[in-house]
């Protein structure tokens, strides 16, 4: 459902900004929700509609990638939870250590569908109630501290 006031979403012209810093009508990243056995995806323009903050329990992922996540247990998340064979959407309580989930690695002028790939999760462990900000975008989907999300309510 949301991110902690730390994580970073991925700005349009690939610049980095907290989440709690984004405003209504800024252009972030986004992407294509089509789903195939295909880990590419295509990149889309997003604008901030919705911006919203509220207190709730997190969870933190250290992927083998080097970056961390903090999010709700419900955020809904693109990857290979348990033992799914092509990418899905699903909440972050059904990922488990050795999961893995879709993360940006940067544009690639050259290939214009292979801007993710695949992370581990190494590393999971519950946080204590904190802010949490949910965003939403024309494209209702988004890249937070690298990890490739759609918006939840």
């Amino acid at each position: 459902m949301c991110f902690s006031n730390k994580s970073q979403v991925v700005m349009s012209d690939f610049s980095y900004k907290p989440i709690s810093q984004v405003k209504i009508g800024e252009h972030t990243l986004g992407f294509d929700t089509q789903l195939n056995t295909s880990d590419k995806r295509v990149l889309k323009i997003g604008i901030a509609i919705y911006l919203v903050s509220r207190m709730d329990e997190c969870i933190q992922w250290d992927l083998d990638n080097g970056k961390s996540v903090q999010l709700t247990k419900m955020q809904n998340v693109l990857g290979r939870p348990g033992s799914a064979v092509s990418v899905r959407w699903a909440p972050a309580l059904a990922y488990s250590v050795g999961d893995k989930v879709q993360v940006f690695r940067g544009y690639n002028a050259q290939n214009r569908r292979d801007h993710f790939e695949l992370a581990s999760i190494v590393h999971k462990k519950q946080l204590t109630k904190q802010p949490v900000y949910i965003l939403d975008t024309l494209t209702k989907t988004y890249i937070v501290d690298s990890v490739a999300v759609r918006t939840t309510y």
